[in-house]
């Protein structure tokens, strides 16, 4: 397995668990019902594009690998175990 390989299985990996949050969030959001999640909504609304932009990038790899940064992968896990902590009243 070549270094890319192993990077793009690791991209993988770690957008394997920001996926994961996304359907616990979604999850959540059902059980909760409209009114009370209202802004939850909205910013799961705007994270969800951009988690889905993600697994395309991961999925193409080649040149749109090398624009997946470490950074990317933070922003949005932080975003969604953000919004995460919201839901469930904890922070």
């Amino acid at each position: 397995m070549s270094i890319k390989d192993d990077v793009q299985e690791q991209l993988k990996r770690n957008f394997q668990e920001l996926k994961q949050l996304g359907d616990d969030i979604r999850a959540k959001l059902h059980q909760a019902g409209q009114e009370a999640m209202k802004d939850a909504m909205d910013e799961w609304q705007r994270l969800e594009p951009r988690l889905e932009e993600l697994e395309a990038k991961v999925e193409r790899g080649g040149k749109e690998l090398a624009s997946v940064t470490g950074q990317l992968f933070e922003e949005l896990g932080r975003a969604l175990r953000d919004l995460g902590t919201k839901m469930t009243g904890k922070r």
